[in-house]
């Protein structure tokens, strides 16, 4: 999948922040970018995974998606059916333990309905993401930016506008998406 750098927002991030350094704008647009996908959860995809008797913990694979995460689970299925989501959770460190009470036996087929999100520290998004709410991403990234104390370019009227630009795009994703997000990539 083609993957675009977030450098390519930012002259549009500073069109009137100029003097804001470039280390700000770089990290406050990464951020951006995954306060959107997390707040959007428009990054989902499925995984699958094969079960063993007697395990209660399995990795979620991440393909080939460097620096990301699973930032939280949808549903899981088992043969096709459903899980209860009270047999299953997320751990901190990325992933599905089950329930002793979930049954699972070697060979089932569980699929992982997941969120993922870039690390705070990724520079390449997908250019899906990138293409399509650019400008949402941009309206963030420059409230987080407009929201800093004591910086010449502090300006709450107009991060405020920024925060609206953001939600709507927000707000847009998820009608997008059925209010609940779906698999895009």
């Amino acid at each position: 999948m083609a993957t675009s750098d977030v450098t390519t927002l930012t002259p549009d991030v500073t069109l009137d922040l100029q003097r804001c350094p470039a280390t700000l704008v770089s990290r406050d647009t990464r951020r951006a970018v995954r306060d959107f996908l997390m707040d959007s959860e428009v990054w989902r995809e499925e995984a699958e995974i094969t079960g063993v008797t007697g395990t209660v913990e399995y990795a979620i694979p991440l393909g080939t998606y460097v620096n990301t995460r699973v930032h939280r689970i949808l549903h899981v299925m088992v043969d096709n059916v459903y899980l209860n989501s009270q047999k299953y959770r997320l751990t901190a460190d990325g992933k599905i333990l089950f329930e002793t009470s979930a049954g699972l036996e070697t060979g089932d087929v569980i699929t992982a309905y997941v969120v993922f999100v870039p690390e705070i520290d990724s520079v390449l998004f997908l250019d899906e993401f990138m293409e399509t709410y650019a400008e949402p991403i941009i309206a963030r990234a420059r409230e987080r930016l407009r929201l800093k104390p004591g910086v010449p370019w502090f300006d709450s009227a107009m991060a405020e506008k920024d925060h609206e630009t953001y939600m709507k795009g927000l707000d847009e994703a998820r009608v997008f998406l059925g209010g609940k997000g779906a698999n895009i990539v």
